[in-house]
């Protein structure tokens, strides 16, 4: 009931609201003013619409398309070590399983109806590719996608929402969907959940090969896994397994995020990199970008979409210990630089770029006079750049 009701408030939030086109130029140079807002959201449609026209005009059905020369792009096939290329694409329609949620939200009937149909014809091949992805990426991102769209449209179906005339198209889709986006996602779980299940230290295998496992897999490709890779997929695999009723993916990402857990610092502090096949951490200091970043969010997400208390508890406890060891800055500021897991001693004085959501899970959390002082300094960045 609680996964139902998450989702109901989410969808009708994002129902709420209402694009209203203003011109492309902005005169807003300040406050978050109902106006502002407003072009901000049509800008954002803008950006989406552009985006996606160029995908499917130039790029459909492989992965990506490149920004400026506007051509295809798929994995590196000659060179399974090319993990640049190949670790979030793997021959898949990443772009389509990303957005089909995002056409939902935009209210892109027409677009949603296609993808849905394209997905239904090639469904039964569709993830037998001989390409070795990432399991994080394509966890988070493709399994993701499928679920999330599964779930928004079901909801619409399976709960008692009323809808106003406007949405009778998604009404309609609805009604002729017949669960196959959750068929899908379960195919995919079983191709990555074999990164778990033949790990001898329980901390997953960070590649595998969609068609063939891990025999494919070059074996220098497995001997570095970040934190987020190893812990974050708790999320969707606990869905997929409340969804389809097969518990091995609930049961082995719990079994690695709890062990890693189990491996943090006195000062709860939790290192970035591990080799899963030695079963050692390979460095000693933490932050909240790269590596480690959506470790945090999904522990939080976790907690809230599966009324977890533990983890919740993870959150709370890597929250403080952040507060207390990482965070730096004066005061209507405050940024968080890598630190040692052991001493909190200052490691790199910079931050990175994805360090920027920060602020946003800091308001989800409720933590929103530290979610002003980190966005302040992210967006300062932004304005000198542009």
């Amino acid at each position: 009931m609680f996964l139902g009701l998450f989702h109901n408030y989410i969808f009708l939030v994002i129902l709420s609201l209402k694009i209203i086109p203003i011109n492309a130029y902005s005169p807003y140079n300040s406050s978050f003013t109902s106006e502002h807002i407003r072009y901000l959201q049509n800008e954002t449609q803008a950006l989406f619409d552009h985006s996606w026209k160029s995908y499917m005009k130039y790029g459909f059905p492989f992965d990506e398309i490149t920004p400026i020369s506007c051509e295809p792009l798929g994995p590196d096939f000659d060179d399974y070590e090319n993990t640049v290329r190949n670790d979030a694409r793997g021959n898949i329609s990443s772009m389509v399983l990303d957005n089909i949620d995002t056409l939902i939200i935009f209210e892109r009937w027409d677009e949603l109806e296609y993808i849905l149909k394209y997905l239904s014809d090639n469904k039964q091949d569709f993830f037998n590719q001989d390409t070795v992805v990432q399991v994080f990426e394509t966890c988070i991102r493709h399994l993701g996608g499928l679920l999330s769209a599964h779930l928004l449209l079901t909801d619409i179906t399976n709960k008692p929402i009323t809808l106003s005339t406007k949405y009778q198209p998604l009404r309609e889709i609805s009604n002729k969907y017949n669960g196959f986006l959750l068929d899908m996602a379960h195919d995919l779980g079983l191709r990555l959940i074999p990164s778990y299940q033949t790990s001898t230290t329980n901390i997953p295998l960070p590649r595998i090969n969609l068609a063939y496992g891990l025999k494919k897999v070059p074996p220098k490709l497995q001997r570095d896994a970040c934190t987020s890779g190893v812990m974050t997929p708790v999320l969707e695999f606990t869905l997929l397994s409340r969804l389809t009723g097969d518990r091995q993916f609930e049961y082995y990402s719990q079994l690695s995020f709890w062990k890693l857990w189990s491996s943090k610092s006195a000062l709860n502090l939790l290192p970035m990199t591990i080799d899963p096949i030695a079963n050692q951490w390979k460095d000693s200091i933490t932050g909240i970008g790269a590596s480690i970043d959506s470790f945090y969010e999904y522990a939080a997400k976790s907690a809230i979409l599966f009324n977890d208390d533990y983890m919740w508890t993870v959150f709370k406890t890597s929250y403080r210990a952040l507060l207390s060891h990482s965070a730096q800055g004066g005061k209507g500021t405050m940024i968080f630089p890598n630190v040692g897991i052991y001493d909190g001693v200052v490691f790199s004085p910079w931050i990175d770029s994805l360090g920027a959501f920060w602020s946003g899970l800091q308001v989800l959390t409720g933590q929103l006079q530290d979610a002003i002082k980190t966005h302040v300094v992210y967006l300062k960045i932004w304005d000198f750049s542009i």
